[in-house]
């Protein structure tokens, strides 16, 4: 059963602002979230939270949280890497 996934309305804003080719890549690492969440290559968990994780695209990243029960994953941040970890 696949995973549902669920952008932020502000991060899909952010998405469309960025370069096509990058914009891309980030999609498709977001649909691969649809088959297992927790086994993506440059997938880690982060620090100080239990269903927080965090997924490497290039220099950026893309933050999300995971919640099993509904089998639901919620991405909350795209940003480049020197900024996605301010305000957590």
């Amino acid at each position: 059963m696949p995973w549902t996934v669920e952008v932020a309305p502000r991060e899909q804003t952010h998405l469309l602002s960025l370069p096509t080719p990058l914009r891309e890549r980030i999609r498709r690492q977001i649909d691969l979230l649809q088959h297992s969440p927790y086994e993506l290559p440059g997938s880690r968990k982060l620090k100080g939270s239990a269903s927080r994780f965090r997924l490497r695209v290039g220099d950026y990243r893309i933050v999300y949280l995971v919640h099993e029960q509904a089998r639901r994953v919620r991405v909350e941040r795209i940003r480049h890497r020197k900024e996605v970890y301010r305000g957590l």
